[in-house]
């Protein structure tokens, strides 16, 4: 029986283990895929930053520049001047000669971002579009356009990720407005101060943050797996103990039924309600009734009390809870109608200072009973022969 117990023991063990395993490898599972997620966003989110920071740092300067009118560089091969700039001062001559033509903001940041790439292959870039473009290189595409209508409803900002020379790059494209600057190139197109003039489009290689994403991505998942080899080995330390635990109280309650089993006299345990909590084997022996129609019918217990000594057990019991009652002796009827003597012993139960009912020992004295009979009558008879 030990044997059946503890195999039992173990499969719920092993089972357990199981289950905990599984919902141990889940949950990291969810946890490295929503950090993983998590980290790709906050990439994502670090690439868009430095692309308003840029787009910030731009306005700047060609706001400085517009303050300033524009600024006059020297006309060369690579400079000549914009066709595109419709102002009187557009080109000057100095006293000494020298042919300058008029830098707008535009120009000087695309020269800037020319110069840029020529030091860097992998840098970001700049585009300027408009919904109505004096320079056809600054004509929108189709999510450009879509954008700077948005701008119009009153959006400020959009991105995407896309790939600019089979390389992938965070694109965020801002508006800026018209301000008293701007009129002196664009004002002959009808713009007015504080409308939405057009759009910057700043690039920012996705290469560096990819990188960094996939080292992060690396320490998480090997963080996880460190943490689910934690997590496993206690989860198999926790179902040992709670294995030995179950074998020990398997052992222990094998070792109380194979003595309550065989034990001769009639055991229980009734609590003050008079509900049983447990009923030895015995009582079928002893009273002719099974454990389960005590257990369903506890009033058994008072009903095949003998009727002459039914005052004398109802006295008995009357102080439920009282320390100790002493041995007495009375007769039930079995089942099929006989009568038997019980020597009757019972005590309280308490555990933690707690009253959880009454021990009872009920041994079968028949037979010493009619042994008593004989030896009486004997004595009767003897006297009378006397």
């Amino acid at each position: 029986m030990l044997g059946s117990l503890k195999n039992n023991s173990s499969g719920i063990s092993k089972k357990y283990t199981f289950i905990l395993a599984i919902i141990w490898t889940v949950l990291i599972l969810i946890s490295i895929a929503w950090n993983i997620y998590q980290t790709h966003e906050e990439t994502s989110e670090k690439a868009r930053i430095e692309a308003r920071t840029i787009f910030e740092h731009n306005m700047a300067y060609r706001r400085w520049n517009t303050m300033h009118g524009g600024v006059y560089a020297p006309v060369t091969e690579k400079n000549q001047p914009n066709p595109y700039i419709v102002a009187p001062n557009r080109d000057v001559t100095t006293t000494n000669g020298m042919n300058l033509t008029l830098i707008n903001p535009f120009r000087m940041t695309r020269q800037v971002y020319e110069l840029l790439k020529e030091m860097s292959p992998l840098s970001a870039t700049n585009r300027t579009v408009s919904l109505h473009p004096l320079n056809p290189d600054n004509e929108p595409d189709e999510w450009e356009r879509k954008a700077l209508i948005e701008f119009e409803k009153g959006h400020g900002e959009t991105s995407e990720i896309t790939n600019i020379n089979n390389e992938p790059y965070m694109r965020v494209l801002k508006p800026y407005m018209t301000v008293e600057g701007c009129l002196k190139c664009h004002g002959f197109q009808g713009y007015k101060l504080g409308d939405i003039r057009g759009a910057m489009s700043i690039a920012v290689p996705m290469k560096p943050y990819y990188e960094s994403e996939a080292r992060t991505r690396n320490i998480i998942v090997i963080t996880h797996l460190l943490i689910w080899f934690v997590g496993i080995g206690g989860i198999v330390m926790l179902t040992q103990n709670i294995k030995r635990q179950q074998q020990r109280i398997a052992e222990s309650e094998s070792k109380f039924r194979t003595l309550s089993e065989f034990a001769h006299d009639w055991e229980y345990w009734v609590k003050e309600d008079m509900g049983i909590v447990f009923m030895s084997p015995s009582c079928e022996h002893i009273t002719g009734y099974t454990q389960e129609e005590f257990f369903k019918n506890p009033h058994l217990l008072c009903d095949i009390v003998h009727p002459e000594d039914k005052a004398v057990c109802h006295v008995h019991m009357k102080d439920f809870r009282a320390p100790q009652h002493e041995e007495m002796e009375f007769r039930i009827i079995t089942k099929d109608g006989q009568v038997k003597w019980l020597s009757h012993v019972c005590g309280p139960i308490y555990v933690d200072n707690k009253f959880l009912g009454r021990r009872v020992s009920n041994r079968d004295i028949s037979d010493r009973k009619r042994l008593e009979e004989q030896l009486i009558q004997s004595q009767k008879m003897e006297s009378l022969g006397l």
